[in-house]
């Protein structure tokens, strides 16, 4: 019923900003400058604020099927490097500008939970008579380790009638993939509509 699909990890370059530069004044000088500020925290580790080039960063995100569970390996100042997820991007609404981005390290032995969406795949059969397919949520939470993080879920709906749905327990995950999201959670349900009620009763 479904299928995972795994994305590549990325390099990301990033300048140290000192530990006297922190707070809101310097993060609005760094987005004064051009750039955007970040940090990077987790793993028991001190949190290291760094500057990041938003055009880079853009492009990075841009090169990832699915940006919000993108793994960054990030170099910093040319020489330290933080393996890390992205687990906050906040943008001005306004302007689509990157206010700040908050960056979770990762290691490969420690799971993680992170939303992947879930994406249909084929025509329903109750579609085929008129029906309508209803997707009342649109991502499962997964915790599993960081090599495992899918892009995301497709679910075949070719054979699913009206009055179907698929449920989060029916996904399919394999490896250290573990289904967080209530299993009782319908994903996709297909709806009857006037159309589909008159093929129904014709046929």
């Amino acid at each position: 019923m479904t299928t995972l699909k795994k994305e590549s990890e990325l390099e990301l370059p990033a300048i140290l900003k000192k530990d006297s530069e922190s707070g809101k004044k310097f993060a609005k000088a760094i987005r004064n400058e051009g750039n955007v500020p970040a940090v990077i925290y987790g793993q028991k580790k001190p949190p290291v604020a760094i500057s990041l080039d938003p055009v880079y960063l853009v492009k990075q995100l841009n090169a990832s099927d699915y940006k919000r569970n993108q793994i960054f390996v990030i170099t910093i100042d040319g020489a330290q490097s933080e393996r890390v997820i992205a687990k906050d991007i906040n943008v001005n609404p306004v302007n689509n500008q990157f206010i700040h981005v908050d960056f979770l390290r990762v290691n490969d032995n420690d799971p993680i939970q992170v939303n992947i969406p879930v994406r249909t795949n084929g025509i329903s059969a109750g579609q085929r008579l008129g029906g309508v397919l209803v997707r009342p949520k649109s991502a499962v939470l997964i915790e599993c380790l960081p090599q495992d993080i899918p892009v995301e879920i497709v679910v075949d709906v070719t054979d699913l009638k009206i009055g179907e749905n698929i449920r989060t327990h029916q996904l399919s995950v394999s490896g250290s993939q573990k289904v967080i999201s209530n299993p009782n959670d319908i994903l996709i349900k297909i709806e009857s509509t006037k159309l589909s009620k008159a093929a129904t009763a014709e046929s």
